[in-house]
């Protein structure tokens, strides 16, 4: 009678030993006879190409994404589909605010085909000691990059966070000139003037201040968040009239009218005080004023408020405004 012979399983080359036949798992050396396991795979070489591999994906990525160039619009050609992505746009600082006191700035840029809103927050502080003296100034052409927010009733504004994002690309220097000179010129020019204080307004967030010069008179907007900016000296002559002074100005348009803007009061050399006025502002000079002396904003007509209005109280800026208290 045969025997039946019981049935030995294959033996798999990759986990036995070829020359004992025995378990040996992931050695690639049998522990029982020593015998190298030929066909295996190195799992040092496996781990090596695995590190290696992705240490190369790693710089390749981060190549792309340096080297990648960030696409230049207009702000007239941004539509919903830009939502919340990097764009690139050039064109003139219109306006500049900049909030020591939650370290945050505000650029109003127009490149000719549309506005948009520049939000720097709690990095006021970095940019100024990055850019030095190519901090932006009322009247640079810039060139800014960095995410966009669009809303259909707040506009267009975009969130700039490295200095990395920003190049200043012109920068015109401002002229000497009179006062007839300066209302005979444009909107967002920027000059320098020596003038005198003939009377002061108060407004919630800022004065009024009417100067003079023997060729004419205009307004000079001074808000609370640029006067904290200026030496308390200067800043205090400012408001007596009396007081003679050269700045650097800009100029902005409200009503149809042109108005002057301090250049950068962070600059030193905004102000400078030749002499100073006797007279202290007087209470009828202090009172809040109408309707008509309210100084107007950089865009009055996007800051959801209408344009005849008073400035809103200074506070913190808003995210996703278009516009803001100017």
């Amino acid at each position: 009678m045969n025997s039946v012979q019981p049935m030995v399983p294959a033996q798999d080359p990759e986990t036995h030993c070829p020359s004992c036949g025995r378990f040996v798992g992931a050695y690639e050396r049998c522990p029982y006879c020593l015998a190298d396991m030929k066909q295996r795979i190195s799992l040092k070489l496996v781990r090596r190409v695995s590190i290696i591999g992705a240490v190369l994906s790693l710089i390749v990525v981060w190549y792309a994404t340096v080297r990648m160039e960030i696409p230049t619009f207009k702000i007239g050609d941004l539509s919903p589909t830009n939502n919340m992505a990097i764009v690139r746009v050039e064109g003139a600082v219109t306006d500049l605010r900049t909030m020591p006191a939650t370290d945050s700035f505000r650029l109003d840029i127009n490149d000719g085909t549309g506005h948009m809103i520049i939000n720097g927050y709690n990095v006021l502080e970095l940019f100024r000691e990055s850019l030095m003296g190519d901090f932006p100034r009322a009247g640079d052409k810039v060139s800014v990059a960095g995410n966009i927010q669009l809303s259909e009733t707040r506009g267009i504004s975009m969130y700039l966070t490295s200095p990395g994002r920003y190049q200043l690309l012109e920068r015109p220097q401002p002229q000497v000139a009179t006062l007839n000179k300066v209302l005979a010129s444009m909107s967002n020019r920027s000059f320098i003037i020596t003038v005198e204080v003939a009377k002061i307004r108060s407004f919630p967030t800022g004065y009024t201040i009417e100067v003079k010069d023997d060729s004419g008179r205009m307004n000079l907007t001074m808000f609370a968040n640029e006067q904290i900016q200026l030496p308390e000296q200067t800043a205090q002559a400012l408001l007596r009239p009396g007081t003679t002074f050269t700045a650097r100005v800009m100029t902005s348009d409200y009503k149809g009218e042109l108005q002057l803007r301090l250049l950068d009061p962070g600059l030193v050399d905004c102000v400078q005080i030749l002499s100073t006025g006797q007279a202290e502002i007087g209470e009828s000079d202090a009172a809040a004023p109408t309707q008509g002396d309210a100084p107007a904003p950089a865009h009055p007509g996007e800051l959801g408020v209408a344009a005849d209005a008073a400035p809103a109280p200074e506070t913190a800026p808003d995210t996703g405004s278009a516009g803001g208290s100017r």
